[in-house]
């Protein structure tokens, strides 16, 4: 079977627009995916300078609520802790969707200074702390997290979450373990 020119021509043209159209399709992905990036980024970036260092400065605050020796300078220390968790919580909700997956970390990140407040008469324990150690890798995993949705425009890896849910769990779960018991006797 011989090919005419002008089916030639014709075969020629519906291969170039299937090639055009399959170029479409893969352009208006990239510049979904770009928009949706930028996007992320955009809401992250009235917040991610922020957020980070009220992250620090939270845990500064327990640090510091544990080397207290006089109970006024305590809740002195406790009132600043107390309140730079409200402005994480403000963050937290913010910044919600462009780090799902981190609201769990984020929420009890912001109850380490009640978990010190309640150390208040042991601050120099071994269970305070390893309730700053547990608390600092929190936040590490917190603020690895939030950079990579920063600087890459997308949100938390599943790794990323998985770990600050992790080392959320052994903080609760730390700080839970040396609760005293509920009264119930035996």
């Amino acid at each position: 079977m011989k090919i005419t020119a002008e089916e030639a021509t014709l075969y020629a043209a519906l291969i170039a627009a299937a090639i055009s159209l399959i170029t479409l399709v893969f352009t208006l992905k990239a510049s979904r995916s770009t928009d949706l990036r930028a996007a992320r980024r955009a809401t992250l970036s009235t917040s991610f300078s922020e957020l980070g260092a009220l992250l620090y400065e939270l845990v500064a605050l327990s640090v510091k609520m544990k080397q207290m020796k006089n109970g006024d300078k305590f809740d002195e220390v406790r009132k600043k802790a107390e309140a730079t968790s409200e402005k994480i919580d403000e963050l937290r909700r913010k910044t919600r969707y462009p780090l799902w997956g981190l609201d769990g970390g984020l929420r009890t990140i912001r109850w380490v200074p009640v978990y010190i407040a309640h150390m208040k008469h042991e601050r120099d324990s071994e269970r305070a702390r390893k309730i700053i150690e547990l608390s600092t890798k929190l936040r590490e995993t917190i603020d690895l997290a939030i950079c990579h949705a920063y600087f890459t425009g997308k949100p938390p890896s599943k790794f990323q979450k998985l770990a600050v849910w992790w080392h959320a769990r052994c903080l609760r779960k730390y700080f839970d373990g040396g609760k005293p018991d509920s009264g119930v006797q035996t």
